[in-house]
């Protein structure tokens, strides 16, 4: 958006008023590729009117390249996700009406270009690494977005002094895994130093890091995300699952023993860490008892952020020939008891709540509720819940406040502003 920005393009939230229109996909499982191709088809349909052309990019187009391009004439333009750069070529090559595909392999570069924030102002992701080399039996990113590549930890902090001096308060590092950044470039992980140096910028608030997978998880970083004051005290560790068996058929290199000793030491010696995680239920293989102890280790570990997925077969990846052993009714049975279960556990956590002060950034205003949406240092961006705020006075967004906590819900909590 940046590029285009520069090249003299305007952007409109409204469809109809496009000359052209981007349609940016996720390939990741069945459900994201059917809503891409949805929306494509539902975009073609506005060239009935104003619009002039239809640009298809991200991990969709890159995943399908060879097929997509014969099988939806109603899209102009087909870029690969490390080609970005090429976006206003694109955007003029679908303008013309010309049909055009860019998926030469490139080495990206994200050396802070101007960004347009389509977050809130307060509030932006910095990608310090791109693709994965995990290999893990169900993933489909290795083979869309290619090998590890980290960024320069040079570049990143520039991107942070620039965000900064755009008003911005709260950073959110992301990679397909966080923890391994540094390894490719530098010779071994890294990321704890990075975390410092991001930290030290003037005027970062809050410093938060997700997708750290849990092997990778050491006593550097946890101390320097416990002792570093403006680093939120939030771990997102994708476990995936409890089972031994399925865990090693997952391609995983974390087993119950490993997991469980690094949650009991997390709760023990960081009692004040938020932890987030994942987990895939239904993976070929999965028995009953499999799932039991995975649903058992939700229970005990009582994670204060929890979601839960269904497998999903994905072409090229080890876990496609795997047989299925799990009906399609029965993963989103097991998905369920998960879900049910985590929910008993957040509205238990967020009724503790209920009296204490917390520190909260405020989002936006709702004008349907008459209140102000904030989170806490526990609520990631766009992933966890919201702490709604009444309020007498005014309030800023972006800015922090003090909230005592009067109810709360299963994954919301309602307060008033600590005069």
């Amino acid at each position: 958006m940046g590029i285009l920005q520069r090249a003299g393009y305007a952007f409109t939230s409204e469809p109809e008023e496009a000359d052209v229109m981007i349609v940016n996909t996720c390939g990741f499982i069945n459900d994201a590729k059917k809503e891409s191709i949805d929306t494509i088809f539902e975009t073609a349909t506005l060239k009935d009117g104003k619009l002039q052309g239809v640009v298809v990019t991200g991990c969709l187009s890159k995943r399908y390249k060879d097929v997509l391009f014969d099988e939806i004439p109603e899209a102009d333009v087909f870029l690969g996700t490390e080609n970005y750069h090429h976006i206003v070529e694109a955007v003029e090559t679908a303008f013309r009406g010309e049909r055009r595909t860019f998926f030469e392999t490139e080495n990206i570069n994200y050396e802070n270009e101007d960004r347009v924030l389509t977050t809130y102002p307060h509030s932006a992701y910095i990608k310090i690494a791109e693709g994965c080399d995990n290999r893990c039996a169900y993933c489909a990113i290795p083979f869309i977005r290619g090998n590890y590549r980290s960024r320069t930890m040079e570049s990143i902090v520039d991107e942070a002094k620039i965000l900064v001096s755009r008003g911005v308060k709260e950073i959110t590092l992301i990679a397909q895994d966080t923890t391994q950044y540094g390894v490719d470039i530098y010779g071994k992980a890294r990321l704890p130093e990075l975390l410092k140096k991001v930290a030290a910028v003037k005027g970062v608030a809050w410093l938060r890091v997700l997708y750290s997978y849990p092997e990778r998880v050491t006593d550097e970083l946890l101390e320097t995300i416990y002792t570093t004051p403006n680093i939120v005290n939030y771990l997102d560790m994708p476990i995936q699952h409890f089972s031994d068996s399925v865990l090693k058929a997952m391609n995983r290199k974390s087993s119950y023993a490993s997991v469980t000793a690094l949650l009991k030491k997390l709760r023990e010696h960081y009692p004040d860490m938020t932890l987030r995680t994942t987990l895939l239920v239904g993976f070929p293989g999965e028995s009953k008892q499999d799932f039991d102890r995975l649903l058992k280790s939700v229970k005990e570990t009582e994670f204060d952020r929890l979601g839960c997925f269904a497998f999903s077969r994905e072409e090229g990846t080890k876990a496609f020939d795997m047989p299925e052993t799990v009906s399609e009714k029965e993963k989103e049975k097991r998905r369920e008891k998960v879900m049910a279960a985590q929910a008993d556990i957040s509205l238990a956590k967020n009724k503790a709540c209920i009296g204490e002060t917390i520190r909260v950034i405020i989002d936006e205003y709702d004008d349907d509720i008459f209140m102000y949406i904030a989170r806490s240092e526990a609520c990631a961006p766009e992933s966890d819940g919201k702490v709604y705020v009444s309020s007498p006075e005014p309030l800023k967004i972006g800015e922090f406040y003090d909230v005592i906590i009067t109810n709360a819900e299963y994954h919301d909590l309602m307060g008033e502003i600590n005069e």
